[in-house]
């Protein structure tokens, strides 16, 4: 399988610019979602983990913490996994303190801080996750997190390439 790179938002669509009012005619190009995603196995240590960098003024679209292998402990008071979201300088700027302890998917809309992904800024950011332990387990046996951002690459400035009439 092949790898393409481009250094500029991607759009697609039929109709690149209005020039009338019927299908066909209306423009109908929209920007491609990218994807980074890192998979932490084992997950059994407390850390930040970069999961990507997004481009300057990207739009985050999700971001999913999938735990593919429950969390098991030894010792502690009711132990939990605990995962956040931010940009390696505000450790919860896109998502507050998701449990991640059973195996499924973790993430709940509640959880976002989604006045942050509108615009993530004018300078590249990493998307860095801090797993956590809480509940002073004495030892983490088994776990597994598979971490994905989901973003639409725009302008530096957050507009649009080509910007849409």
């Amino acid at each position: 399988m092949g790898f393409s790179t481009w250094l500029g938002p991607i759009r697609t669509g039929t109709v690149k610019d209005t020039t009338g009012t019927t299908a066909g005619t209306v423009a109908n190009c929209g920007v491609v979602e990218l994807v980074q995603a890192l998979a932490v196995s084992p997950a059994t240590t407390a850390g930040t983990y970069t999961i990507g960098w997004v481009p300057a003024g990207s739009q985050i679209l999700n971001i999913e913490v999938d735990t593919t292998t429950g969390f098991t402990f030894t010792g502690g008071t009711s132990p939990t996994a605990t995962v956040v979201v931010g940009d390696g300088t505000t450790a919860n700027k896109f998502v507050t303190t998701v449990t991640a302890t059973s195996a499924g998917r973790n993430s709940a809309a509640s959880n976002f801080n989604v006045a942050n992904f509108v615009n993530i800024g004018t300078v590249d950011i990493p998307i860095v996750a801090t797993l956590a332990f809480t509940g002073s387990p004495s030892a983490v046996t088994a776990g597994a997190l598979n971490l994905t951002v989901r973003y639409a690459q725009k302008n530096s400035d957050g507009s649009a390439a080509p910007s849409q009439s």
